[in-house]
């Protein structure tokens, strides 16, 4: 299992490094971007036992931000099922799906900024610790 947690960090670090290269494609229009979203997606899927989203925050807030539309329910789902569970409230998750659904507006509001996780909260008022 540690195994499989450090390989989606490794895939969100990738995709963080995209998101602030000063040589990006401006927007999500990079597909680099969308490339590092779907392997966040598939070592999260590649374990038998997906890890709690408890576990994997920071990961889920950095890619579910960028997230294309198809791929935006996949992060919001996980985050939905820790929260029903009883012990959903001792976690970063209500916090965490609280920045991707507020990014996912700030980029209807406004496409010509490239919205992500840091940008989000940084608008938001707020600085997350999402361990």
């Amino acid at each position: 299992m540690n195994n499989c947690v450090s390989r989606i960090f490794a895939a969100a670090t990738l995709l963080q490094l995209y998101l602030v290269d000063p040589f990006k494609t401006t927007g999500h229009s990079n597909p680099n971007v969308q490339e590092a979203v779907d392997r966040v997606i598939l070592e999260i899927e590649m374990h038998p036992e997906v890890p709690s989203a408890r576990r994997i925050a920071w990961p889920i807030c950095i890619a579910g931000c960028v997230a294309d539309q198809a791929h935006r329910s996949f992060f919001e789902d996980l985050l939905l099922n820790v929260l029903q569970e009883a012990d959903g409230s001792m976690s970063n998750c209500e916090t965490v799906l609280n920045i991707m659904r507020t990014c996912w507006r700030y980029q209807l509001d406004e496409p010509d900024l490239q919205w992500d996780c840091g940008r989000t909260m940084e608008r938001m008022g707020i600085r997350a610790l999402l361990i």
